[in-house]
C-alpha cells in the first residue's frame, strides 16, 4: 500500500515530537562521527537503491574504532 510507512505520520495527525526526533538523530550522528572512525569492511561492496529513501541493497558491514 503507498504511504503506508510513514514513521512521524502525515497530514493533521503528524507527531508532535518529529522534529525533536530529527534534530536528535542528527546530534547522536554528529556525536558518533566525532568520537570515532568508521571503516567500510568492503566498501566496494556498497550499492545504492531508492526505496522509501536511498539507502544499500545489502547490510554495510563497519569497523568502529576509538579516536585518540
Amino acid at each position: 500500500m503507498p504511504g503506508s510507512y510513514m514513521p512521524f505520520g502525515i497530514g493533521p495527525r503528524i507527531c508532535v515530537g518529529a522534529a525533536f526526533a530529527t534534530i536528535e538523530s542528527d546530534l547522536i550522528l554528529a556525536r558518533l562521527v566525532r568520537r570515532y572512525d568508521f571503516e567500510a569492511i568492503a566498501p566496494y561492496h556498497v550499492n545504492p537503491v531508492a526505496w522509501l529513501t536511498t539507502r544499500p541493497a545489502k547490510q554495510i558491514t563497519m569497523r568502529m574504532r576509538l579516536r585518540r
